[in-house]
């Protein structure tokens, strides 16, 4: 009898909730096309961070990645910032910083 009650209850208290809290559904997602696969903080070259999830949480379309907005994201002061691209290579970030597209537009 108590296991009755309580699933009656909790289908009550979905239901509820599926009324008044409804989950809302987007029908558009924008996805964002990183052009790198890893983003780092170096230090020194034994000293290296790895800071790719939390820009790329930090990014939408049309954002300017540059030294600045890295050092704002992450609170990291580094010496200098790499980046590796979509071939594996390698590369300093550009001082004018690197444009996240929009293909939206």
């Amino acid at each position: 009898m108590f296991y009755w009650a309580y699933v009656q209850g909790f289908r009550l208290g979905r239901y509820l909730q599926d009324i008044f809290c409804p989950i809302r559904k987007y029908t558009q997602v924008s996805k964002v096309e990183y052009p790198w696969l890893w983003v780092g903080a170096v230090h020194d070259e034994s000293n290296i961070i790895n800071v790719t999830e939390t820009i790329n949480n930090s990014v939408k379309p049309g954002t300017v990645v540059n030294r600045l907005f890295l050092e704002n994201a992450t609170g990291i002061q580094a010496s200098s910032w790499k980046y590796l691209d979509t071939t594996l290579n390698e590369i300093e970030f550009p001082e004018e910083g690197i444009t996240i597209p929009d293909d939206s537009v």
